[in-house]
């Protein structure tokens, strides 16, 4: 019994030896994808540390930071389990020789099992210290470009940690998938030999129907709650319409395709992808999925954020929120410094988006705009002041028309905490909005109140607009700033300010959304910075998410090429060898490895244009901008299918030269 275990265990090693080039590719194949999640969560803590000067909690992390990472973990997995899987059918012609000599079934599994642990431990190791490598270089060019950064940029233990528990979850996973294929079907369905067998194409009429009702479902969720809040669920919904479109709409084609006349005309190079549909759309709808959320996801997010400052959100060079017992120092710096000066009555007012708000009358709007409105008392009208990337995304009311308000500012006794900050009793729902715009009137100003505290940060704060009479009415009581005071500084600029914080750190509301504890004072220069670095923060981080997307989509193509290049090269060296002219044969071999990467394109370009479209149209922007979307969208789209077809097509040269080498040698 101990010589057949040394047998099997020196028969195993040999095995291994033999076919080291397989198994090596695939322990780098998944050390990248490990190494991959070692680096986005290292990108989130330098950005996280960039941002606020801490280093990020693993909670926070997951939470805030990795969210939109969540659905390119998925499909990372599927590409794992894709990859182990293909291993293994790989090794079938030698498990199908040991089988003929009498290996039985436990050893078959045993022999899956060591190396598929051996590839979970070597994967994991070489994947953290690739990880590791790539966040230090990722460091250094961040600490380059963010030079007000004081010391290093530092991400702490929580990418490690969190990469440990991901890559556990992930082999985890992949293991339970291997192992139900096996109880399932057994192991020999796993290491039978791919090449003897046509896999059955199953045509389903009802789930193509469930496919287009998917793609509605998932146009209409854009305009929904889930919509405006995020990008996660339209964006799922879109993997799985894909993944759909591809199983069932392409299983339908290639059926109609074989029956056709012209099948027959193009069988030297497409009679493969036919006979093994399902392991080919696997890969084209991976590679398909990662440009859907790079042209939807990543790309939209930097063309909403262009150009890095706005200066037209900000119409005066200081706000101030004071109260009408300042009048009289307002009029000393007037004529001290000749500043200009505009005064708008108003009241604090505190909703259920963790944000304080301007409260004006009806009269006063129209005083600012020339606009007048016909309002009831329970009814406003909301006025939201924000950048175009926040069009079309959630209001004060989170869609219900009937927001939590508190007339008055905000302090600590009107909230709720338990684990989470709530807004208390003292928040109503007595008004309805009956109508909103997107306008700039005396600023973009955003709250800054950190997400660590419970409390959700960044909050823009609009300007609500009630009828007269219901203004006269809770302004006697709205406790808070009853005064915006927007200037403009032509001259002596630093000593106003000085003034005004100076007087206000004694005489005015404090702002309780900002943890510097600062006053109700939003002052130009100081904005534009801030926006200036978040969002250069911002587009930073789109970038390395498309790259790194993009390194995805090239690295799945590349791994299904070479896993199907052995075979290529023996079935053109044999058409070769037929009479078949290099010309003719270049052009067929290019067409059977495009034909994948085309399949992905069609299937997740035209459907994220549109969504991307459908967006743009959504967030009612001017005509300039509209059209600056849509062609900024449009040149993402032809750059990335342009870069894509590219780098395959180089793959293809590639393995044409070896082909030709092949035959040169047997010459």
């Amino acid at each position: 019994m101990r010589d057949g275990g040394r047998n099997m265990n020196r028969l195993f090693r040999n095995i291994l030896k033999e076919n080291k080039n397989d198994y090596i590719r695939t322990v780098l194949g998944c050390s990248w994808i490990i190494s991959l999640i070692y680096f986005s969560t290292a990108v989130g803590g330098c950005l996280s540390y960039i941002s606020t000067g801490t280093i990020p909690q693993m909670t926070y992390l997951i939470l805030e930071v990795e969210k939109e990472f969540l659905i390119p973990y998925g499909l990372l997995l599927f590409l794992l389990i894709l990859l182990l899987s293909g291993y293994i059918r790989k090794r079938a012609a030698i498990y199908k020789t040991l089988t003929v000599f009498g290996m039985k079934r436990k050893h078959k599994y045993r022999f899956v099992l060591f190396e598929y642990l051996g590839i979970v431990g070597f994967s994991i190791i070489l994947g953290i210290v690739l990880g590791i490598c790539e966040s230090k270089a990722l460091k250094i060019i961040l600490e380059y470009f963010f030079v007000n950064i004081k010391g290093d940029i530092r991400y702490g233990e929580a990418p490690l940690k969190l990469t440990l528990i991901i890559s556990f979850l992930i082999f985890g996973l992949g293991f339970i998938v291997c192992d139900q294929i096996i109880s399932c079907l057994g192991i020999d369905y796993l290491v039978s030999d791919e090449s003897e067998t046509r896999q059955r194409t199953i045509v389903n009429i009802k789930m193509c129907f469930v496919t287009i009702m998917m793609a509605g479902i998932t146009i209409i969720s854009l305009m929904t709650y889930w919509g405006k809040s995020g990008n996660t669920i339209p964006t799922l919904l879109a993997v799985i319409t894909i993944l759909l479109f591809l199983y069932f709409y392409g299983a339908y084609f290639i059926k109609r395709f074989e029956r056709g006349k012209g099948y027959y005309k193009k069988i030297l190079w497409i009679d493969d992808w036919c006979s093994n549909f399902y392991r080919h759309i696997n890969i084209s709808y991976i590679a398909g999925a990662f440009i859907y959320i790079v042209i939807f996801t990543f790309s939209f997010e930097i063309i909403d954020t262009l150009p890095i400052v706005q200066k037209e959100n900000y119409p005066y060079d200081l706000v101030w929120g004071a109260n009408k017992t300042d009048k009289d120092f307002l009029n000393k710096l007037e004529r001290k410094y000749g500043i200009e000066v505009k005064c708008i009555p108003d009241i604090r007012v505190t909703a259920g988006d963790y944000g304080e708000h301007t409260g004006i009358s009806a009269s006063e709007y129209q005083k600012l705009t020339g606009e007048k409105l016909k309002l009831h008392n329970h009814e406003i009208y909301v006025v939201y002041q924000r950048n175009k990337a926040e069009y079309g995304t959630l209001g004060i009311d989170y869609g219900k028309k009937e927001p939590r308000l508190y007339i008055g500012n905000s302090d600590a006794d009107i909230w709720v905490y338990t684990m989470q900050v709530m807004p208390g009793n003292q928040f109503t729902r007595d008004y309805k909005i009956v109508g909103t715009t997107n306008r700039i009137i005396t600023g973009n100003f955003k709250s800054r109140q950190l997400e660590e505290s419970g409390i959700k940060g960044k909050v823009f704060e609009e300007i609500i607009v009630f009828s007269d009479a219901e203004y006269e009415r809770i302004s006697k009581t709205a406790r808070g700033s009853d005064l915006t005071v927007a200037i403009n500084i032509p001259q002596n600029y630093n000593r106003v300010v000085n003034d005004i914080y100076k007087y206000a750190e004694k005489n005015s509301q404090v702002n309780f959304f900002d943890y510097k504890y600062g006053n109700l004072i939003y002052e130009k220069k100081e904005l534009i910075v801030e926006e200036q670095e978040a969002n250069m923060l911002k587009v930073s981080a789109m970038i390395i998410n498309i790259i790194t997307l993009a390194i995805c989509i090239i690295f799945t193509l590349y791994n299904n090429i070479a896993s199907y290049k052995n075979k290529m090269r023996w079935k053109y060296t044999f058409f070769y060898r037929m009479g078949m002219n290099k010309v003719k044969m270049k052009r067929h071999l290019n067409r059977e490895i495009l034909l994948t990467t085309e399949i992905a394109c069609i299937s997740s370009i035209p459907f994220a244009f549109i969504m991307v479209l459908i967006k743009i149209l959504y967030k009612d922007l001017s005509i300039y901008w509209t059209i600056r979307y849509i062609g900024e969208s449009l040149l993402v789209v032809v750059v990335l299918t342009i870069v894509i077809h590219f780098m395959v097509y180089g793959m293809a040269n590639n393995v044409k030269k070896q082909i030709e080498r092949s035959i040169q040698n047997e010459q």
